[in-house]
């Protein structure tokens, strides 16, 4: 998964998306972008205020 923040910094228009919610590999999720938000947040160790702007 790429550092979509360092994308931004370089103004690089980022977003964030999955498709893998409810198919026959992972057959759970909701869709959620909250959640979307949280996971790539804590896969990529973002905890300063500044990190979660981007969202």
């Amino acid at each position: 998964m790429t550092d979509a923040n360092e994308l931004a910094d370089s103004c690089v228009i980022t977003s964030l998306s999955s498709n893998n919610i409810l198919n026959a590999f992972t057959p759970f999720g909701d869709a959620s972008l909250i959640r979307m938000g949280n996971m790539y947040a804590n896969k990529n160790q973002l905890a300063k205020k500044r990190d979660a702007s981007y969202f």
